[in-house]
């Protein structure tokens, strides 16, 4: 037994000893120490105990887990024992500084004369009423000359925290306020200047992705800036609830923001549907998320609003890779601006939820990462901008070689012995949905008229307008000579409705046209409408107007026309139109009114006359001369001295006031 005594005294005089070597000794020359390898630790856990309950008992504090402890969600009151001495003659006045800004309350015991004074900071208290003015938790110590003295720093708050302790003489504690201001400023700064540089490329390029950045930054921002205590230092000093919910909502907007801009400059809605889809789930569920900051309880949010920022950092890197592997280049550029910012903010994290150690380099990790990232996407924006300016020389070329294509298919100077033919064009874009076309069968002594509206304008449109354009041309070429005009109008109008059926159905186009089979000898003309608007026949004085009902083409299989025979005579002038003459708006907001129309045809004594009042008429149509829709007129003259032959079936009716007729079918 006695064996067994001497072996526990041994044992608890080395306990002694070790416990006497975690003493600092503040020398002459002593500038800053981090706390780390000094501080014991002792949980409170339900945060009840005093400052002379916790005195009593030493014993029960152990050595930090770490150099720099991280103690993630709890409710816990955590008590750091430091023991200081000062073998010189002189007092020594330090500071002693928490490096985490967003602590709820840190309260300092100093040892005064068998008692214990307090003094209390963090987000519960004002910010003004600290002794020491400083975003991070600070306390001045005047440690008396040749004493040994204990201090407690008990710290308690409902967020993850990382707590690295520093000692500093007070001339390296000034120094170190103004290092750390300087590298804020730089951040800030830099942050800034990427938001306004960005914002000024939007207003001039009008590309979302610069402003949906520009967004981003700011929630970055605000972040850090939150992050670092600066809000609650200098705007809410005031509001610790306002402080906490302004740190949650920053998270939230950092990662929301963040994959909108991830979204608009990958074009993952291009390039991987699928994937955007999912992506826009998890958008909408962070929206739910950011109502719920100011409904649930602050941890539970601040939890939630971290787990989704870890996931977005690991969710970025693997869609920008699916987006390089389809050959989008400018995500080669994100993707290595961005491994390094997800890498930061991971490790961050998992050392918020104590995964990984934290230490003097990795707790400032963030920070580097976010400053790297606003650089590269920088340079990111600036080559996914090369290539989409070189994107849209390339889309102007196809629309120009289009838009001559395109052009082919318009009359030019078509005369006959019997016709003579005009036209007025206007697209609303680059590339419209009008076109026509007449042909002349020398063996059947015909003329064969369409003019078509195909819905929609671009590239598309263009394509199926070619399409109706080549599949008239070959219908025509294809009719036998001995067909009526009734069959040979219905037979080519039919052609076009599978031709849009099959090229349109895609893009949802449709087309409405109008078609005319006039016989060159005797001038009788089938007129066949579908779906489109009415046809003018000038006659002397006289402004006839046919208008017949008829299937739009490429709705469905089963089309319905009403053809009808007009009436021709020498002289007469034929007017179809597409309905952007009638439908574009002038300057003054008035638009050609049929009335209007039907008076310039009436008053023009040839087609060169009606051509310069109609283009007149249509420059000043739509926004600064640029029609709203397309905008088609095609004119036609008979020129043959023939006499007509008459249709008693057509049915004429008078429209006041003037000499205007219509066939209403």
């Amino acid at each position: 037994m006695r064996a067994l005594g001497l072996i526990l005294a041994f044992m608890l005089g080395l306990a002694t000893e070790a416990r006497a070597e975690r003493v600092l000794s503040i020398s002459e020359g002593f500038r800053e120490q981090s706390l780390g390898s000094y501080l014991d630790v002792f949980e409170d856990p339900d945060g009840s105990l005093e400052i002379h309950d916790v005195a009593k008992q030493p014993m029960s504090f152990q050595p930090l887990p770490g150099a720099i402890p991280v103690y993630s969600f709890t409710d816990s009151a955590y008590w750091f024992r430091l023991v200081l001495h000062n073998p010189d003659a002189q007092d020594k006045k330090l500071f002693l500084q928490s490096g985490c800004s967003w602590l709820d309350s840190v309260t300092l015991y100093r040892p005064d004369g068998g008692s214990w004074s307090r003094e209390e900071v963090g987000d519960l208290l004002p910010h003004n009423e600290r002794q020491i003015r400083s975003i991070l938790p600070t306390f001045q110590i005047n440690l008396p000359a040749h004493e040994q003295a204990v201090y407690y720093l008990r710290v308690q708050t409902t967020d993850a925290f990382i707590m690295p302790v520093f000692l500093r003489a007070e001339e390296a504690h000034y120094e170190h306020e103004r290092h750390k201001e300087y590298m804020s400023g730089v951040l800030f700064g830099l942050i800034g200047v990427m938001f306004i540089f960005n914002l000024i490329v939007y207003i001039f390029s009008r590309d979302l992705a610069y402003l949906i950045y520009s967004i981003n930054l700011l929630a970055w921002f605000s972040l850090f800036f939150t992050l670092d205590g600066y809000a609650f230092a200098w705007l809410w000093p005031q509001s610790d609830w306002w402080t906490n919910r302004v740190y949650v909502l920053s998270i939230i907007m950092s990662t929301v923001w963040g994959t909108l801009f991830a979204k608009e400059f990958l074009r993952t809605y291009e390039i991987v549907p699928r994937v955007d889809r999912l992506i826009n789930l998890w958008l909408a569920s962070q929206i739910m998320l950011t109502l719920g900051t100011f409904i649930f309880a602050y941890t539970w949010v601040l939890l939630l609003a971290c787990l989704s920022a870890l996931f977005f950092c690991l969710m970025i890197p693997p869609v920008a890779f699916m987006v390089l592997r389809r050959g989008f280049r400018p995500a080669r550029y994100y993707l290595c601006s961005w491994i390094f910012p997800a890498y930061t903010a991971c490790h961050y994290l998992l050392i918020i939820f104590g995964v990984i150690p934290a230490n003097g380099t990795n707790i400032y990790i963030l920070h580097a990462g976010i400053a790297l990232e606003v650089i590269m996407l920088s340079v990111a924006l600036g080559d996914r901008m090369r290539q989409l300016t070189q994107e849209r020389k390339d889309l102007q070329h196809g629309l120009e070689v289009a838009r001559v294509v395109q052009e082919s298919f318009l009359l030019k100077d078509i005369r006959t012995s019997t016709m003579e033919m005009d036209f007025i064009y206007r697209p609303s874009d680059a590339l419209g949905g009008d076109w026509f076309a007449c042909m002349e069968r020398e063996d059947q002594q015909r003329l064969y008229v369409c003019l078509g509206d195909v819905t929609g304008h671009g590239i598309a449109t263009s394509l199926i307008t070619g399409s109706a354009a080549g599949s008239f041309q070959t219908a025509v070429l294809s009719l036998p000579s001995q067909q009526t005009l009734e069959k040979a109008a219905e037979t080519l109008a039919t052609q076009l409705n599978e031709t849009i059926l099959r090229v349109g159905t895609k893009q949802n186009a449709m087309m409405t046209c109008t078609l005319l089979v006039i016989d060159l000898v005797t001038l009788d003309c089938l007129y066949l409408n579908a779906g489109h608007v009415n046809v003018f026949v000038k006659s002397a004085d006289v402004v006839h107007v046919y208008l017949r009902r008829g299937s739009i083409l490429g709705f469905n299989r089963m089309p319905i026309f009403q053809p009808i025979h007009v009436p021709l005579s020498p002289g007469d002038i034929i007017i179809l139109y597409s309905d952007g003459l009638v439908e574009n708006q002038s300057e003054k907001a008035q638009a050609l009114t049929p009335r209007t129309l039907t008076h310039l045809i009436r008053k023009s004594a040839n087609i060169e006359d009606l051509k310069t009042d109609l283009a007149r008429y249509m420059d000043q149509s739509g926004s600064q001369g640029q029609p709203h829709d397309d905008a088609t007129v095609l004119m036609l003259r008979i020129l043959s001295r023939q006499e007509p032959r008459t249709h008693p079936s057509t049915e004429v009716v008078t429209i006041s006031p003037g000499p205007i007729t219509s066939s209403v079918g």
